[in-house]
């Protein structure tokens, strides 16, 4: 699935399109527009920084096919044209004996001077693979992330543009019409399709703590941006990593170790430029007999410490939307450091088929402070902050802030849009979206549960509930809430209430209270989110009053601390033997002192209008969860419940992706079934009309729900994603996964769930797993693939599993699993 940091993207593109069949066309305004060539070969040339009257910080890029166009300030007498390798070149706009029309302008670029020098070249290895080598030797000189500490200021720019192509007259009834076309490519003359900026101060401390603080966002058309679209959103912020990830997908970086055995390069071109480091120009692409994620494009190295100090790059291997990078850097105080990044993602089908959309994205990084005075104590937890206030900037904070002047044709862009969407009900549909992803729609001092509202498992059906909690109107340093519940199939009641307290929200210090009176699946095992509940088949009536606290150390721990007191009762058959002088066996009562801990090195998060969301990490995550049983508060049982999970993920461009999670627990003393452990199956019937068709998440798909009991257990679940696919057509590109899970577990001989033989009640299906339970499987993803929108992809997959080893059921049919994958990709 794609990040949320992708998503807004996306979003937004989609937002301003669908109002531009109502735009009024703009009066024709004049540029300074035209294009930018190699003066001997006659090709265009991309990314040439092009500005007015000596100042570089108002000015524009041309883009990948060399066209540009810049609004020229008042009393404008020069334009600079500036690219790598070439010579500057200057137009003074009062000589009109020239010939050159401001809105048709053909700007020749000639290569800068020639200065030989002697260039030593292993014999018999090509002089590309030297440069490269040089390359990995002053990595660790050149790549930003290897800076002690830095701060700097990132003005971000995306623009997004209809692409329109010719008119399709049998398209009729399947695009749009001829009008509607025409109305379009208009449009696209005179205004973009949508035009986003922020401004961000960004500070970083090594080796991975980083702060993206967003001062300034503004977005046509909208009062209250939801987002700030970064280019680091879309590529990584330096070009050093052996995997480069771009928009979700991971691919091999031409300079890592071994990338002589998966990429071909090709020395194009020399610069040496007089008084000026030597830069070589290095073409490269994948290897046409290697199977991996790869990219191509151009390396420009500079010999002063062989730094990178211009990168190109694009997929190999189009996808859906044509994707390219581009990163500029320059030496400031003697180190390199990113100066410009740029990414452009090209929709050729979307919105329509003769209508296309271009997504241009510009950073322009400046005030670089290489000797911050920073610690780790500094950078706040959350990696990017939008706070309200960002959407309040006037002009003059703009005018200040940009790197860029903008066009007139972005001016009216912001005014047209602007004016369209007051009247439109695209604020409604970025309300509905902003309280989808907070989980309450505010009503004033209080807000509405969504969490609350709709919910399903196997055992309530259907249950529809109400939630209210009292939001920072009310009071900013407590909430209260409060809920109610319905279930559909057990025709019964649930409900609750507690009471929060901020102490400190920088460090997630808060203090709760609460009662619930609710279910419960027994025997819980899982501490990580699945769709698990949606198949719990057997719930306890529990009815708690517990106390708490947490809090978050060494910023990526997070700690809490509970005390509790339970009354349990089974709406199943069954009883505890023992009894232990209860009047009533069949409802028992538990007072816990808990502690959970939970680590995630490295987790990242978005601080979204006040609202703290993860956006996972890179790393191992470790949970653990500890419980003691105190005989106190009407409670007999004394115990200890451990339970502990490790989960991790590694995704490698040459050979694919691995997940693993390792879970293990252990109860020590006797206790009734609700606190043991049921096993790890999510198996629900006998036969295909019984069985359920989801794959569920470290679980095993061959076990029954409730077959195995444990007060002691350790899972391992292992999965590996191969990157080629086995072949690829337009409906289809299935790629091949492999999966093993190994089970454990042991119900201990002095359990009193063992002396059962004589007894009327029958404890539910008690076995023990301590001979080992095996399962393997195979999944097939993306067997059929469906385009949405022209700009992701929608896919199906199968998985088949199969049960081995000393739990074979030789009813054979017992021992498979058919299980279903889908998942969203670009």
């Amino acid at each position: 699935m794609p990040r949320i940091a992708h998503i807004p993207l996306l979003i937004l593109i989609g937002l301003l399109f669908s109002y531009h069949t109502l735009l009024a066309q703009a009066p024709a305004k004049q540029l300074a527009q035209g294009m930018v060539f190699d003066a001997i070969s006659k090709e265009t040339l991309p990314f040439v920084s092009i500005w007015a009257n000596e100042d570089p910080l108002k000015g524009t890029i041309s883009n990948k096919d060399g066209a540009f166009e810049l609004a020229l300030p008042d009393l404008a007498t020069k334009l600079s044209f500036s690219c790598v390798g070439y010579e500057t070149y200057t137009l003074d706009l009062s000589d009109t004996s020239s010939g050159q029309q401001l809105n048709n302008l053909k700007i020749e670029l000639y290569r800068a001077d020639i200065n030989l020098e002697v260039v030593d070249i292993i014999a018999g290895e090509p002089p590309s693979h030297r440069i490269i080598r040089d390359i990995w030797k002053h990595k660790h000189l050149n790549d930003p992330a290897n800076i002690s500490s830095y701060s700097c200021e990132v003005y971000n720019k995306v623009v997004v543009d209809l692409l329109p192509k010719q008119f399709n007259s049998s398209a009729t009834g399947k695009g749009m019409n001829r009008d509607q076309f025409d109305r379009l490519s208009n449009l696209s003359k005179t205004q973009h399709a949508g035009l986003m900026e922020s401004f961000v101060e960004r500070r970083f401390v090594s080796p991975d703590r980083l702060e993206n603080h967003v001062i300034g966002n503004k977005v046509s058309g909208l009062k209250h941006p939801l987002f700030a679209v970064l280019s680091t959103d879309v590529q990584p912020f330096g070009f050093y990593e052996d995997d480069i990830e771009i928009m979700d997908k991971v691919f091999a970086n031409p300079i890592s170790k071994g990338c002589f055995n998966r990429y071909d390069f090709q020395l194009t071109d020399t610069l040496y430029q007089q008084n000026k480091d030597t830069v070589f120009v290095i073409a490269y692409q994948p290897k046409a007999s290697k199977a991996f994620n790869g990219l191509k494009g151009t390396l420009f190295v500079n010999t002063n410490k062989y730094a990178l100090e211009r990168i190109v790059a694009e997929p190999a291997n189009k996808g859906i939307l044509d994707m390219r990078i581009e990163q500029s850097c320059a030496l400031t105080n003697g180190q390199w450091f990113p100066e410009q990044l740029r990414f452009e993602l090209i929709a050729t089908e979307y919105p329509t088929k003769e209508v296309g959309m271009l997504v241009n994205g510009s950073s322009h990084i400046r005030a670089v402070n290489l000797n911050a005075e920073l610690s780790k104590k500094d950078i706040g937890l959350e990696e990017l902050h939008l706070p309200e206030s960002a959407a309040e900037k006037d002009t003059s904070f703009w005018n200040a802030h940009r790197a860029w002047t903008l066009s007139d044709k972005e001016r009216f862009t912001y005014k047209s849009l602007d004016s369209l969407f007051q009247e439109s009900k695209v604020e409604l549909l970025l309300d509905l979206l902003k309280y989808a992803l907070m989980r309450e729609v505010p009503m004033g001092p209080l807000s509405i549960d969504l969490e609350r509202l709709v919910g399903y498992n196997g055992y309530e059906g259907l249950r529809l509930g109400f939630g209210m909690i009292t939001n920072n109107k009310f009071n900013e340093h407590f909430c209260l809430g409060a809920y109610v519940g319905y279930g559909l199939n057990d025709k019964d009641w649930k409900y609750g209430t507690d009471l929060r307290v901020k102490l400190k929200p920088k460090y997630d210090l808060e203090w709760r209270v609460g009662y619930t009176n609710d279910l419960d699946e027994p025997g819980k095992v899982y501490l990580l989110s699945t769709i698990r509940g949606l198949l719990t088949r057997r719930m306890d009536r529990v009815r708690t009053f517990e106390t708490g606290f947490k809090f978050r150390s060494y910023k990526f721990l997070l700690t809490e601390f509970s005390l509790s007191r339970s009354s349990r009762r089974p709406l199943y058959d069954y009883r505890y033997l023992p009894e232990l002088n209860y009047s009533d066996s069949t409802q028992y009562t538990f007072t816990d002192l808990g502690i959970k801990l939970r680590y995630a090195h490295n987790e990242r998060f978005h601080d979204i209008l006040g609202k703290r969301l993860s956006r996972g990490s890179d790393h191992p995550t470790f949970d653990i969860s500890y419980d003691f049983g105190l005989p106190i508060f009407g409670s007999t049982f004394k115990y200890h419940r451990l339970v502990g999970s490790l989960s991790a993920q590694f995704n490698k461009a040459s050979w694919g992706k691995t997940r693993l999670t390792l879970e293990s627990g252990i109860v020590l003393g006797d206790v009734p079934y609700p606190k043991l452990f049921n096993g790890a199956g999510s198996k629900i019937g006998r036969g295909i009309l019984n069985e359920q068709w989801l794959f569920v998440k470290d679980h095993f798909q061959t076990m029954y729900l409730y077959e195995f009991a444990h007060d002691r257990f350790a899972y391992l679940f292992l999965r590996h994603e191969f990157p080629k696919p086995l072949f690829q057509t337009k409906l289809s590109r299935p790629t091949l996964e492999l999966s093993q899970s190994f089970g454990w577990g042991r119900l201990s001989a002095s359990s009193p769930h063992l002396f059962n033989s004589n007894e009327e009640i029958v404890l539910p299906n008690f076995a023990s797993m301590d001979k080992g339970f095996y399962e393997a499987g195979l999944t097939l993803h993306d067997i059929i693939r469906i385009k949405i929108l022209s700009v992701s992809y929608y896919g199906v997959g199968i998985g088949f599993y199969h049960r081995y080893g000393p739990y074979y059921n030789h009813q054979g049919g017992e021992n498979y699993a058919l299980r279903f994958s889908w998942r969203l990709s670009f």
